[in-house]
């Protein structure tokens, strides 16, 4: 997904819970049983591990109530790079985040500190294997793409059989089987040539166990030839998955835009996974010069393009045979924002206006106006803005802003009369979940929950949505 990249782009009592039915559904054990809820219906998130380097830490799933709730916890990202003889190899991102940061009491899921024993698993990956211990029905899957992951990676391991094979029983020895080891010390990755400083303790693993599958995040499939090596991949994974035994979970996620999902092979991919994480999200951003709503349900007043929403997506995807039952609905907890430089018309409030794309500005001129209310509205995340370069919205332009709805879809945005951004909050959730209810979806994915407001509430509008009764 667009918002992988490895450095910060974008904004976000224990409660150990006790009878937990372990109740299969297409693999998926479900919750303890609520009368307010639906045991069919999933709910997940992506947990980028950058966030460690900002204090945003996975026990906040646990503080914040979320992890209870919670059926797939998708840890991103997991890299391709070349091994010794130039093959594509399962690799970890960032070794140091993964393995190696060190959580004490304060940090930790289970207020344990970690060892520096040789060998000693630590970093994110060690607070997943805590998480999963207090809540024995969380499945993690580990994500392998991204954006900054390139394409070329996937396309050489999808390439041909014995490439396809190789390429899934090396990520599963990694990952499934926990040799951790085998995920470091790598070539760079093959499009970005980003380096890993090398691990300071000896090998790690084996830790089998934390990993229960994968997320397969190729952006995108582009290649006259990918769009039956992308199936065959995802076939290989789940031929392989599967000889492990039950409970082995394979997700994709896959494109909203037209012009990228009709280079995919729908039916077939679905037909391999799990769940379609279907990423509902990005239809518009700071890559584009003007303003417009990353995750409009429908097409809005002031967009002149009538498939650039959510709407349109779920439908196509629907029509080309993908079962509803597989589609989980993207729902993104992160925001965009733009200072325009065109004309607003009365009542247009800055919506669909010509703006200049942060990304560019020269230096001196503010950040990435990528961001997310949580730090704005949440003191003890203030320390985040010296990391985070999304916070200069929070900080200087959401508090002067004028809010409004859209009033099609509820979708919120700010204004200020200069800089224009869009976010969701809990009444645009409430619309979006009610609109996957009706269309029959399985549930809803989260990109990504260390963007939620330290109360939870984001998330809560989406589980609540997700789970609510006719």
């Amino acid at each position: 997904m667009s918002k992988s990249l490895p450095l910060p782009s974008r904004p976000f009592s224990f409660v150990v819970l006790a009878g937990l039915l372990a109740l299969a559904t297409y693999g998926l054990p479900s919750l303890a049983q609520d009368h307010d809820r639906d045991d069919r219906k999933v709910v997940a998130s992506y947990f980028q591990n950058f966030h460690v380097f900002s204090g945003i830490f996975p026990r906040r799933l646990v503080d914040n109530g979320v992890a209870g709730k919670l059926d797939l916890l998708i840890h991103a990202f997991v890299d391709i790079r070349a091994d010794a003889n130039g093959n594509p190899h399962c690799a970890a991102f960032d070794e140091f985040a993964d393995y190696q940061f060190f959580f004490d009491q304060t940090r930790s899921v289970d207020g344990s500190v970690d060892s520096f024993a040789p060998g000693a698993l630590r970093g994110q990956v060690h607070q997943l294997q805590e998480l999963k211990k207090l809540f024995p029905h969380l499945k993690v899957l580990a994500s392998i793409g991204g954006f900054s992951a390139g394409v070329n990676g996937f396309e050489k391991a999808a390439a041909t059989p014995a490439s396809r094979q190789a390429f899934v029983a090396d990520c599963i020895n990694s990952y499934i089987n926990g040799n951790f080891s085998n995920t470091t010390g790598l070539a760079p990755i093959f499009d970005t040539g980003f380096f890993e400083q090398p691990l300071i303790t000896p090998p790690i693993g084996p830790v089998p166990g934390i990993f229960d599958g994968f997320d397969i995040d190729w952006e995108f499939p582009t290649q006259p030839q990918d769009r039956a090596n992308f199936v065959a991949l995802l076939h290989e994974f789940r031929r392989q998955l599967d000889s492990l035994g039950a409970g082995h979970i394979l997700t994709a996620a896959l494109p909203a835009g037209q012009q990228n999902f009709s280079l995919i092979n729908l039916p077939a991919a679905a037909e391999q996974l799990d769940f379609i994480n279907l990423e509902t999200f990005d239809y518009n951003g700071p890559f584009n010069p003007f303003t417009g709503f990353v995750s409009p349900l429908v097409q809005t007043q002031f967009d002149a393009n009538p498939i650039f929403n959510i709407t349109f997506t779920v439908d196509s995807y629907l029509k080309a045979g993908v079962p509803a039952d597989k589609i989980l609905m993207g729902v993104p907890f992160y925001s965009y924002g733009w200072a325009i430089t065109g004309t607003s018309a009365p009542g247009q409030n800055g919506q669909f206006v010509a703006a200049v794309n942060p990304n560019h500005l020269s230096s001196g001129n503010p950040p990435n106006y990528a961001g997310t209310v949580a730090i704005q509205l949440d003191p003890a995340l203030a320390g985040v803005a010296a990391t985070e370069t999304h916070t200069f919205i929070d900080l200087n332009v959401l508090p002067f802003s004028q809010l409004f709805h859209e009033p099609k879809a509820q979708t919120p945005y700010a204004f200020d009369g200069l800089n224009w951004w869009t976010y969701e909050d809990a009444r645009s959730i409430a619309v979006k979940t009610e609109f996957a209810n009706d269309k029959h979806l399985r549930g809803a994915f989260i990109f990504e929950e260390p963007d939620e407001l330290p109360d939870g509430s984001l998330f809560n509008a989406v589980f609540n949505g997700v789970h609510a009764h006719k």
